[in-house]
């Protein structure tokens, strides 16, 4: 990993190109991966929990969505919350899943987190 690929400079919950270090002849692995932060390791649909130091990052995953995508924010006291919306983080820029689904089924209220419906 370069100097300028440290731990430090990923963040955290995105998604990169990353070369998985072989060890006796493995074929190469080179795959998206993302980067989790708390655990310092990767995870991919070809691996799981991969240190850092076994992961050379080539480029971030950049790709365009197949269409646009339309969003509502829930309305206070009116919409109950669906495992598919989304959940504004504190850093006021990526939005989530509930991932626990603890406020499935709930009536959304506006002490929560701003939260967001896929429309269409």
């Amino acid at each position: 990993m370069t100097q300028e690929q440290q731990p430090e400079a990923l963040v955290d919950g995105a998604w990169y190109w990353v070369e998985k270090e072989t060890w006796a002849g493995e074929q190469v692995i080179v795959a998206p991966a993302c980067y989790d932060a708390e655990s310092n390791a990767w995870y991919s649909r070809r691996f799981s929990g991969i240190s850092t130091r076994f992961i050379k990052v080539l480029e971030p995953c950049v790709r365009p969505p197949k269409a646009a995508q339309a969003y509502r924010l829930l309305r206070d006291g009116e919409d109950r919350i669906e495992a598919n919306d989304e959940f504004l983080k504190e850093d006021g820029t990526t939005w989530v899943r509930d991932p626990a689904g603890i406020f499935v089924g709930m009536p959304y209220h506006r002490a929560l987190l701003p939260c967001r419906r896929r429309i269409g």
